[in-house]
Protein backbone atom coordinates (compact mmCIF):
# COMPACT_ATOMS: atom_id res chain seq x y z
CA UNK A 1 0.00 0.00 0.00
CA UNK A 2 1.20 3.50 -0.76
CA UNK A 3 0.33 6.68 1.03
CA UNK A 4 0.15 10.16 -0.42
CA UNK A 5 0.80 12.69 2.31
CA UNK A 6 -0.02 16.35 2.12
CA UNK A 7 1.30 18.65 4.80
CA UNK A 8 0.18 22.26 4.70
CA UNK A 9 1.00 24.97 7.17
CA UNK A 10 -1.79 27.48 7.55
CA UNK A 11 0.37 30.55 7.23
CA UNK A 12 -2.30 32.67 5.61
CA UNK A 13 -5.57 34.08 6.81
CA UNK A 14 -8.83 34.22 4.87
CA UNK A 15 -9.30 37.62 3.33
CA UNK A 16 -11.59 40.09 5.06
CA UNK A 17 -15.20 39.75 4.05
CA UNK A 18 -15.18 35.98 3.64
CA UNK A 19 -18.60 34.68 4.50
CA UNK A 20 -19.78 31.14 5.10
CA UNK A 21 -23.11 29.43 5.37
CA UNK A 22 -21.78 27.37 8.28
CA UNK A 23 -23.34 28.50 11.54
CA UNK A 24 -20.46 28.91 13.99
CA UNK A 25 -22.80 29.85 16.84
CA UNK A 26 -24.70 26.60 16.40
CA UNK A 27 -21.48 24.58 16.54
CA UNK A 28 -20.32 26.49 19.62
CA UNK A 29 -23.67 25.76 21.25
CA UNK A 30 -23.34 22.03 20.60
CA UNK A 31 -19.74 22.00 21.82
CA UNK A 32 -20.58 23.88 25.01
CA UNK A 33 -23.58 21.70 25.82
CA UNK A 34 -23.76 17.98 25.13
CA UNK A 35 -20.31 17.71 23.51
CA UNK A 36 -18.46 19.08 26.51
CA UNK A 37 -19.36 16.22 28.85
CA UNK A 38 -17.73 12.82 29.05
CA UNK A 39 -19.31 10.21 26.79
CA UNK A 40 -17.76 7.03 28.16
CA UNK A 41 -20.47 5.00 29.88
CA UNK A 42 -23.88 4.14 28.48
CA UNK A 43 -25.72 6.79 30.48
CA UNK A 44 -23.44 9.53 29.16
CA UNK A 45 -23.52 8.21 25.61
CA UNK A 46 -27.31 7.95 25.57
CA UNK A 47 -27.53 11.68 26.34
CA UNK A 48 -25.22 12.43 23.41
CA UNK A 49 -27.13 10.15 21.05
CA UNK A 50 -30.43 11.81 21.92
CA UNK A 51 -28.95 15.24 21.25
CA UNK A 52 -27.47 14.09 17.93
CA UNK A 53 -30.82 12.67 16.85
CA UNK A 54 -32.61 15.90 17.81
CA UNK A 55 -30.11 17.93 15.80
CA UNK A 56 -30.63 15.71 12.76
CA UNK A 57 -34.40 15.85 13.12
CA UNK A 58 -34.24 19.65 13.27
CA UNK A 59 -32.83 19.74 9.73
CA UNK A 60 -35.34 17.21 8.41
CA UNK A 61 -33.24 14.05 8.64
CA UNK A 62 -34.72 10.97 10.25
CA UNK A 63 -32.16 8.87 12.09
CA UNK A 64 -31.84 5.30 13.28
CA UNK A 65 -29.84 3.67 16.06
CA UNK A 66 -27.69 0.79 14.90
CA UNK A 67 -26.81 -1.47 17.83
CA UNK A 68 -24.00 -3.99 17.87
CA UNK A 69 -22.09 -6.12 20.35
CA UNK A 70 -18.43 -5.58 21.13
CA UNK A 71 -16.94 -9.04 20.71
CA UNK A 72 -14.33 -8.84 23.47
CA UNK A 73 -16.42 -7.28 26.24
CA UNK A 74 -19.95 -8.23 25.10
CA UNK A 75 -20.94 -4.60 25.67
CA UNK A 76 -23.70 -3.19 23.50
CA UNK A 77 -22.67 -0.26 21.35
CA UNK A 78 -24.86 2.09 19.33
CA UNK A 79 -24.15 4.08 16.17
CA UNK A 80 -26.47 6.84 14.97
CA UNK A 81 -27.17 6.86 11.23
CA UNK A 82 -29.07 9.30 9.02
CA UNK A 83 -29.51 9.00 5.26
CA UNK A 84 -30.01 11.98 2.96
CA UNK A 85 -31.37 10.08 -0.02
CA UNK A 86 -30.55 10.97 -3.58
CA UNK A 87 -32.83 10.23 -6.55
CA UNK A 88 -31.00 6.96 -7.26
CA UNK A 89 -30.97 5.63 -3.70
CA UNK A 90 -31.22 1.86 -3.62
CA UNK A 91 -30.03 1.43 -7.20
CA UNK A 92 -26.77 0.74 -8.97
CA UNK A 93 -26.70 4.32 -10.23
CA UNK A 94 -26.25 5.78 -6.76
CA UNK A 95 -22.81 6.93 -5.61
CA UNK A 96 -22.90 7.37 -1.88
CA UNK A 97 -20.72 9.63 0.23
CA UNK A 98 -20.25 8.82 3.92
CA UNK A 99 -19.65 11.63 6.44
CA UNK A 100 -18.83 10.39 9.91
CA UNK A 101 -17.39 11.06 13.35
CA UNK A 102 -17.12 9.09 16.56
CA UNK A 103 -19.03 10.49 19.53
CA UNK A 104 -17.63 8.39 22.38
CA UNK A 105 -14.75 9.48 24.62
CA UNK A 106 -12.15 7.94 26.86
CA UNK A 107 -13.05 7.68 30.54
CA UNK A 108 -12.84 11.05 32.28
CA UNK A 109 -12.23 12.92 29.04
CA UNK A 110 -14.70 15.70 28.24
CA UNK A 111 -13.97 15.12 24.58
CA UNK A 112 -14.51 18.61 23.20
CA UNK A 113 -11.72 18.20 20.64
CA UNK A 114 -11.69 14.38 20.58
CA UNK A 115 -14.19 14.15 19.22
CA UNK A 116 -16.90 16.66 19.94
CA UNK A 117 -15.38 18.81 17.22
CA UNK A 118 -15.94 16.09 14.64
CA UNK A 119 -19.52 15.51 15.74
CA UNK A 120 -20.28 19.24 15.60
CA UNK A 121 -18.74 19.47 12.12
CA UNK A 122 -20.76 16.56 10.73
CA UNK A 123 -23.98 17.90 12.26
CA UNK A 124 -23.32 21.29 10.71
CA UNK A 125 -22.51 19.66 7.36
CA UNK A 126 -25.86 17.88 7.55
CA UNK A 127 -27.63 21.18 8.22
CA UNK A 128 -25.87 22.98 5.38
CA UNK A 129 -26.34 20.18 2.85
CA UNK A 130 -30.00 19.80 3.80
CA UNK A 131 -30.47 23.53 3.26
CA UNK A 132 -28.76 23.36 -0.12
CA UNK A 133 -31.25 20.69 -1.20
CA UNK A 134 -33.78 23.51 -1.43
CA UNK A 135 -31.57 25.33 -3.94
CA UNK A 136 -29.78 22.66 -5.96
CA UNK A 137 -30.50 19.26 -7.39
CA UNK A 138 -28.34 16.67 -5.63
CA UNK A 139 -27.78 13.45 -7.57
CA UNK A 140 -26.35 11.11 -4.96
CA UNK A 141 -26.96 9.91 -1.43
CA UNK A 142 -25.15 11.18 1.67
CA UNK A 143 -24.93 8.97 4.74
CA UNK A 144 -24.15 10.55 8.12
CA UNK A 145 -22.78 8.20 10.77
CA UNK A 146 -21.85 8.86 14.38
CA UNK A 147 -19.75 5.98 15.65
CA UNK A 148 -19.66 4.45 19.10
CA UNK A 149 -16.66 2.59 20.56
CA UNK A 150 -13.89 4.14 18.52
CA UNK A 151 -11.67 3.65 21.55
CA UNK A 152 -12.52 -0.04 21.70
CA UNK A 153 -10.81 -1.34 18.57
CA UNK A 154 -12.97 0.79 16.26
CA UNK A 155 -15.90 -1.51 16.98
CA UNK A 156 -18.52 0.97 15.78
CA UNK A 157 -16.81 1.51 12.43
CA UNK A 158 -16.45 -2.22 11.84
CA UNK A 159 -20.06 -2.90 12.78
CA UNK A 160 -21.42 -0.16 10.50
CA UNK A 161 -19.49 -1.43 7.49
CA UNK A 162 -20.23 -5.10 8.09
CA UNK A 163 -23.84 -4.85 9.27
CA UNK A 164 -25.18 -1.88 7.31
CA UNK A 165 -23.05 -0.62 4.45
CA UNK A 166 -21.80 -3.79 2.78
CA UNK A 167 -25.21 -5.51 2.82
CA UNK A 168 -26.75 -2.39 1.22
CA UNK A 169 -24.05 -2.30 -1.45
CA UNK A 170 -24.42 -5.99 -2.22
CA UNK A 171 -28.21 -5.83 -2.33
CA UNK A 172 -28.50 -2.73 -4.52
CA UNK A 173 -25.16 -2.63 -6.36
CA UNK A 174 -24.68 0.88 -4.97
CA UNK A 175 -21.15 2.28 -4.97
CA UNK A 176 -19.46 4.36 -2.29
CA UNK A 177 -17.31 7.08 -3.83
CA UNK A 178 -15.74 8.30 -0.62
CA UNK A 179 -15.77 8.53 3.13
CA UNK A 180 -14.89 11.64 5.13
CA UNK A 181 -14.03 11.10 8.80
CA UNK A 182 -14.04 14.21 11.00
CA UNK A 183 -11.76 13.65 13.98
CA UNK A 184 -10.06 16.12 16.30
CA UNK A 185 -10.74 19.24 14.23
CA UNK A 186 -10.80 21.83 16.97
CA UNK A 187 -7.26 22.02 18.26
CA UNK A 188 -5.39 25.12 17.08
CA UNK A 189 -2.39 26.58 18.88
CA UNK A 190 -0.41 29.39 17.20
CA UNK A 191 2.22 29.53 19.92
CA UNK A 192 5.81 28.32 19.32
CA UNK A 193 6.67 24.80 20.50
CA UNK A 194 2.99 23.91 20.94
CA UNK A 195 3.13 21.02 18.46
CA UNK A 196 5.18 17.93 19.25
CA UNK A 197 5.72 15.06 16.83
CA UNK A 198 6.77 11.43 17.39
CA UNK A 199 10.52 10.82 16.96
CA UNK A 200 9.96 8.90 13.72
CA UNK A 201 8.09 11.76 12.03
CA UNK A 202 11.25 13.49 10.82
CA UNK A 203 12.67 10.36 9.21
CA UNK A 204 9.40 9.54 7.48
CA UNK A 205 8.52 13.07 6.36
CA UNK A 206 11.70 15.18 6.33
CA UNK A 207 10.22 18.02 4.27
CA UNK A 208 7.18 18.29 6.53
CA UNK A 209 9.41 18.17 9.61
CA UNK A 210 11.58 20.94 8.17
CA UNK A 211 8.50 23.08 7.47
CA UNK A 212 7.30 22.52 11.01
CA UNK A 213 10.73 23.44 12.40
CA UNK A 214 10.89 26.63 10.33
CA UNK A 215 7.44 27.51 11.63
CA UNK A 216 8.64 27.20 15.27
CA UNK A 217 6.62 24.03 15.86
CA UNK A 218 3.33 25.89 16.06
CA UNK A 219 0.19 23.79 16.18
CA UNK A 220 -1.59 25.73 13.44
CA UNK A 221 -1.34 23.36 10.49
CA UNK A 222 -3.49 20.92 8.60
CA UNK A 223 -2.29 17.50 7.53
CA UNK A 224 -4.37 15.56 5.03
CA UNK A 225 -3.45 11.95 4.33
CA UNK A 226 -4.66 9.66 1.61
CA UNK A 227 -3.62 6.51 -0.19
CA UNK A 228 -2.04 6.82 -3.62
CA UNK A 229 -4.10 5.46 -6.50
CA UNK A 230 -7.01 4.41 -4.27
CA UNK A 231 -7.94 7.84 -2.91
CA UNK A 232 -6.47 10.06 -5.64
CA UNK A 233 -9.79 11.04 -7.21
CA UNK A 234 -11.34 12.00 -3.89
CA UNK A 235 -8.40 13.92 -2.47
CA UNK A 236 -7.51 15.80 -5.65
CA UNK A 237 -11.10 16.84 -6.32
CA UNK A 238 -11.33 18.22 -2.78
CA UNK A 239 -8.02 20.02 -3.10
CA UNK A 240 -9.02 21.56 -6.43
CA UNK A 241 -12.21 22.90 -4.89
CA UNK A 242 -10.35 24.24 -1.88
CA UNK A 243 -7.52 25.83 -3.81
CA UNK A 244 -9.84 27.36 -6.42
CA UNK A 245 -11.25 29.69 -3.77
CA UNK A 246 -9.83 33.09 -4.69
CA UNK A 247 -9.74 34.03 -1.02
CA UNK A 248 -7.41 31.21 -0.03
CA UNK A 249 -3.73 31.12 -0.90
CA UNK A 250 -1.94 28.19 0.67
CA UNK A 251 1.25 26.50 -0.41
CA UNK A 252 0.77 22.77 0.12
CA UNK A 253 3.85 20.65 -0.59
CA UNK A 254 3.34 16.92 -0.99
CA UNK A 255 5.39 13.96 0.10
CA UNK A 256 5.07 10.34 -0.98
CA UNK A 257 5.62 7.34 1.28
CA UNK A 258 6.00 4.51 -1.23
CA UNK A 259 5.25 1.64 1.12
CA UNK A 260 3.86 1.35 4.62
CA UNK A 261 5.01 -2.21 5.23
CA UNK A 262 8.11 -1.39 7.25
CA UNK A 263 6.27 1.32 9.16
CA UNK A 264 3.25 -0.72 10.21
CA UNK A 265 4.14 -0.46 13.89
CA UNK A 266 3.64 3.29 13.59
CA UNK A 267 -0.06 2.83 12.93
CA UNK A 268 -0.95 5.99 14.86
CA UNK A 269 0.19 8.10 11.91
CA UNK A 270 -2.98 6.95 10.15
CA UNK A 271 -6.39 8.41 10.90
CA UNK A 272 -8.02 5.87 13.17
CA UNK A 273 -11.36 5.52 11.44
CA UNK A 274 -9.81 5.13 7.97
CA UNK A 275 -10.68 1.49 8.59
CA UNK A 276 -14.14 2.46 7.33
CA UNK A 277 -12.99 3.33 3.83
CA UNK A 278 -10.49 0.48 3.80
CA UNK A 279 -13.17 -2.08 4.51
CA UNK A 280 -15.42 -0.61 1.85
CA UNK A 281 -12.72 -0.73 -0.81
CA UNK A 282 -11.67 -4.22 0.17
CA UNK A 283 -15.15 -5.42 -0.68
CA UNK A 284 -15.77 -3.22 -3.71
CA UNK A 285 -14.36 -4.25 -7.06
CA UNK A 286 -14.69 -0.92 -8.81
CA UNK A 287 -12.17 1.72 -7.77
CA UNK A 288 -13.42 5.28 -7.85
Amino acid sequence: MRFFWIFGLICCVLANGLTTIADLDRMKHDLSRFLSISRYNETEKSVARAAIKRALEAVGLASMTHTFIHEESNEIGANVIAVQKGPYFGTGNDKMMVLSANYDTLEGNQGVDDNGSGVAAVLEAARVLSTLDNLYSRQNTIVYVFFDMKHKALAGSHAFVEDVLLPLMERTNTKVIGSVIADGLLHFDPFPASQAMPPEFESFFPEAAQSLHEHSHMGDFIQVSSRSDIDDYLIHSRLRSFMSDALVRLGIPSMVLESSDEHWEHYDFRPSDIILLGLILKNQKDEF
